[in-house]
């Protein structure tokens, strides 16, 4: 077979699964990864150094043994609901509020800024304040102001103790719950391509991942938010490797 010089150039598709109590569960993606690496095992070396007179100094036998395992690092911006949740090492939980009123909430107005309100989704248009002492109606953008679910007193007569009155809006979303779960462990697929060699299939599968959120999340820089995840191979059992790459000829 005669040598052909060919360099490996990827552009894949990558997709990843959760690992829960040892099962894979459902493949997510292809997610637009901007970085992915594989650090090799780290080793610490052990040497028998000669004291001969001939030879002092030099080594009569040298090893390398295993120090820390192979490391895996990616950064992403694909931002599905997993994807965020593992970027801010936490959890995503599904919420829904239903439409409902709210009567008479407690409240304290200040001039100074904005108080706000027990509920963070509010009908447009349905808050209602009043004094405490009383049922003296205070008018909106005279008395006081709104800025979604929070309040805020324009004169005297309504920076005092009064009652707030709303309807709850009828929501859905998402809860990203910070910091809750620091280790993900994860599987990976990449299904690629060797842009030097066009046609040319790559795919590498890495059966485990412990992983830990890595990084600052730049929540409001004017770019896109990456995620950034790094962590040990593990190597599952009845396999010799932590990870695989197979390319067709």
């Amino acid at each position: 077979m005669s040598f052909t010089d060919k360099g490996l150039l990827l552009a894949g598709d990558v997709y990843i699964a959760e690992i829960t109590n040892g099962v894979k569960g459902p493949l997510i993606g292809p997610i637009n990864v901007n970085e992915i690496t594989v650090t090799p095992p780290t080793t610490e070396e052990k040497s028998r150094i000669s004291k001969k007179r001939s030879t002092f100094g030099q080594a009569l036998d040298s090893v390398q043994l295993p120090k820390d395992p192979a490391k895996l690092s990616l950064k992403w911006d694909s931002m599905t609901k997993q994807l965020l949740a593992d970027a801010i090492a936490g959890k995503q939980v599904a919420f829904t509020q239903a439409e409902a009123p709210v009567v008479d909430e407690p409240v304290i107005l200040s001039k100074e800024g904005w108080v706000e309100l027990g509920n963070a989704y509010i009908k447009p248009g349905t808050i209602v304040v009043k004094l405490a002492s009383g049922s003296t109606t205070l008018v909106l953008d005279t008395d006081y102001k709104v800025n979604g679910n929070m309040v805020m007193a324009l004169n005297d007569t309504a920076a005092v103790a009064c009652k707030v009155s709303y309807t709850k809006a009828a929501v859905t979303g998402t809860t990203y719950t910070g910091t809750t779960e620091t280790l993900k462990p994860r599987y990976f697929l990449i299904d690629g391509e060797n842009l030097a060699n066009p046609g040319q299939r790559v795919r590498v599968t890495i059966d485990q991942a412990m992983l830990a959120a890595q990084g600052a999340l730049a929540l409001m820089s004017g770019e896109f938010m990456e995620g950034e995840l790094e962590g040990s191979l593990v190597t599952q059992p009845g396999k010799s490797e932590p990870y695989r790459m197979e390319i067709l000829n």
